[in-house]
């Protein structure tokens, strides 16, 4: 080995190095190119003419951009999925995984692949492979938790479903497909409501609330976060028939009186503000802040 030590060595050197980034940047885009427009668009000539072109961009023994040609590979391996080509969409995952082991997209490129291809169980470890480096990644809990469920293991695929929401709380979709999944309509948009009313984001909330109670129409806590949510909306007086309703079936029932007492008090209506207050306290008497908030009145 000798030393660069001639005058220019090291800029042509770098000069050479930049051309070979270049050509990589050059391969991909052409192959991102071929790779466009809408699926009846997409051809398989098309498809190999992109591989070919990541393939030439990727020669030099240190490629720069990995990330971008795992990405490649990995868009390439799902549209070969899509137009049946399965033994390419393989190849291409393998790639997008060589380039980049750990990455999500490469991972559940490889993922369809093996499922495709009847190798579920392939499928399966090496999506949990990847949630044990990357735990909180939503799309890999979400890749698992169809392919289980395709697979006929309605269980372990809820438990998958249950994570996505766990990571994703404002995610519409998941509670849709857990509320199917699991027959539990009603809470399902309950929790859904909850979690929209702790972002603040109310008039969501309001819906997510009218859904689970159209599933269970009687259900008083889908009822109390109604009500609270008009209450944080300003329709107080929407917000008081709500808390109605839940004291035609539970008189004595905390929140419902607590909040009606609060609507009431603010209204100036001091009597039935007390009676309410009263209410709550026989529901909840160790209940400081009632007992503070009743104090204020005498």
């Amino acid at each position: 080995l000798y030393a660069i030590d001639a005058p220019g060595m090291g800029c042509a050197l770098v000069g050479f190095l930049d051309s070979l980034t270049d050509k990589e940047i050059k391969s991909i885009k052409k192959a991102q190119k071929l790779m466009e427009g809408p699926e009846a668009l997409v051809q398989y000539d098309n498809l190999k003419r992109a591989e070919e072109a990541l393939a030439e961009g990727s020669v030099a023994p240190n490629v720069t951009h990995r990330q971008e040609f795992s990405d490649c590979y990995a868009k390439l391996s799902e549209l070969y999925a899509r137009i049946g080509r399965m033994d390419d969409a393989g190849r291409a995952a393998d790639r997008a995984i060589m380039f980049m082991p750990q990455s999500v997209n490469a991972v559940i490129a490889k993922a369809r692949a093996n499922t495709a291809a009847g190798r579920t169980e392939d499928a399966i470890t090496a999506l949990e492979w990847a949630i044990a480096h990357t735990p909180t990644d939503k799309s890999l809990w979400l890749e698992k938790a169809w392919i289980l469920d395709r697979a006929g293991r309605g269980p372990e695929a809820t438990e998958c479903f249950k994570k996505v929401q766990e990571l994703d709380p404002l995610d519409s979709s998941i509670y849709e497909v857990l509320a199917n999944k699991t027959g539990q309509r009603g809470a399902w948009l309950r929790r859904q409501g909850e979690e929209l009313l702790a972002k603040e984001k109310y008039d969501e909330a309001l819906r997510a609330f009218d859904e689970s109670l159209s599933a269970e129409p009687n259900d008083v806590q889908s009822l109390l976060g109604k009500g609270r949510a008009l209450m944080l909306a300003n329709r107080y007086d929407e917000a008081s028939s709500v808390f109605g309703q839940v004291l035609q079936t539970d008189p004595r029932n905390f929140l419902a009186n607590l909040n009606r007492a609060r609507i009431m008090r603010d209204k100036k209506d001091f009597q039935g503000s007390i009676q309410h207050y009263k209410e709550a306290l026989r529901a909840n008497p160790a209940d400081k802040h009632t007992w503070m908030e009743v104090a204020s009145l005498l």
